[in-house]
């Protein structure tokens, strides 16, 4: 199964999904906008390029443990303003 290795909180159920969509594209576009590539954000945030770019494909859902260092770092990208 794909999610065999794969922590619980990283794991996008099926009903999350557009949810997931949505905030990668969010991600990337803010981080695009500021100018940063996908190496020195994955590195301020802990983890490896293939995985924020997991994040941004919305392959693995961003844990909250990630996902609020990545809003530090970027300092609160508009383009992360009014999630649903």
């Amino acid at each position: 199964m794909i999610y065999e290795h794969i922590p619980e909180e990283m794991r996008i159920n099926p009903e999350e999904k557009e949810f997931y969509i949505s905030l990668g594209k969010k991600i990337k576009l803010a981080r695009d906008r500021l100018g940063l590539s996908s190496a020195t954000v994955a590195a301020a945030i802990g983890v490896n390029v293939d995985q924020l770019e997991k994040y941004e494909n919305a392959v693995l859902a961003i844990p909250v443990y990630h996902f609020i260092p990545l809003l530090q770092y970027m300092k609160f990208p508009k383009e992360l303003e009014n999630l649903k």
